[in-house]
């Protein structure tokens, strides 16, 4: 009996060692990841970067692939700096992260999908959370969620665990990256953090879909969005919504919902809006593959009128002249 304890516990230790290797391994900077979401790694790099007073973009896909962020910099006279990736992700990962990284004399914008706003994807959809935790296991914390470990141990661990070893397996054996054949790939964003890839590529087939907004989840959306709000003026920045971009297919599509929420916006969010929903409507030649994905003449368009909307903000609240929800 005593031999075969032994045996059962060096054989326990041997695939301890190995898997604490590929961990380990899987888990030095991934550099040379390709992925979509390992550009979080370049974007966290651009917002811990406070040398000079930034203009950050906040938002999902619709800010990643919807600005022209060295001019909408050069119009507001600040360093551009886009975070946004992927919707999927939620609302409170980007917020909690640029919120405690925002510094004096910089400008945020945010532009937050409708179903993010009005529905429980604010705290992110799990199987892109883990994926973008593989890349970077360090921003557990800046995600709002409800943590159970029984949850983690039945599903995320063996996800988590799973990516590790694969990547720690490729990586000891000194394979390159997995090649991505698409434009959903790190090295597709240019130095400012904006999806360039699908630049002079032809526009895509999609369709416009609706949202669901509910409005309990609108309020608890509302009152983040002010307690951040409160955050960056406390630190000398300041904060600006603008709709994301919407096809006119769409905005018909989601009609008296997205009318409501705006008058909601307007009425109960402290932060003021420089664009609504009918200021950025594009036509769909104008997205490239999705109903938030801009082609790059359209996102330069969307970038001036965004900064066109917070220079005539400005210009009103330094006449003293009252808000306007246009």
């Amino acid at each position: 009996m005593t031999s075969f304890l032994l045996r059962c516990s060096g054989f326990a230790l041997i695939q301890l060692v190995i898997a604490w290797v590929l961990i380990s391994k899987a888990l030095e900077p991934a550099s040379e990841e390709n992925a979509y979401l390992a550009a979080i790694l370049d974007k966290r790099e651009l917002i811990t970067d406070n040398s000079q007073a930034r203009v950050i973009t906040v938002g999902g896909s619709n800010v990643a692939f919807g600005f022209d962020s060295k001019a909408l910099g050069s119009r507001l006279d600040r360093k551009p700096v886009n975070f946004g990736l992927h919707a999927a992700l939620g609302m409170h990962f980007p917020l909690n992260f640029v919120e405690a990284h925002v510094r004096q004399g910089d400008m945020v914008i945010l532009s937050i999908e409708f179903t993010v706003l009005g529905s429980a994807a604010m705290y992110g959809e799990p199987a892109h959370v883990q994926q973008l935790l593989g890349y970077w296991p360090g921003a557990k914390p800046w995600f709002e969620t409800d943590f159970s470990w029984k949850r983690f141990m039945d599903r995320e661990a063996l996800d988590l665990l799973h990516q590790w070893v694969v990547r720690g397996k490729r990586r000891l054996k000194g394979d390159a990256p997995q090649v991505i054949q698409n434009v959903y790939q790190r090295c597709n964003f240019n130095e400012f953090g904006d999806m360039v890839g699908h630049y002079g590529h032809s526009p895509k087939p999609w369709q416009p879909t609706g949202a669901g907004i509910q409005a309990d989840s609108v309020d608890r959306a509302i009152l983040r969005l002010n307690r951040f709000h409160e955050a960056c003026l406390k630190k000398g920045a300041k904060v600006y919504y603008s709709s994301p971009p919407v096809s006119p297919a769409r905005l018909a599509l989601l009609g008296n919902k997205l009318s409501g929420l705006e008058t909601t916006l307007s009425q109960r969010m402290t932060i003021p809006v420089v664009n609504t929903a009918d200021e950025m409507v594009f036509q769909k030649d104008e997205f490239y593959d999705s109903q938030y994905h801009l082609t790059q003449a359209a996102a330069s368009r969307r970038s001036r009128a965004v900064a066109n909307g917070i220079l005539k903000h400005e210009s009103q609240r330094s006449a003293g002249l009252p808000k306007v929800w246009q």
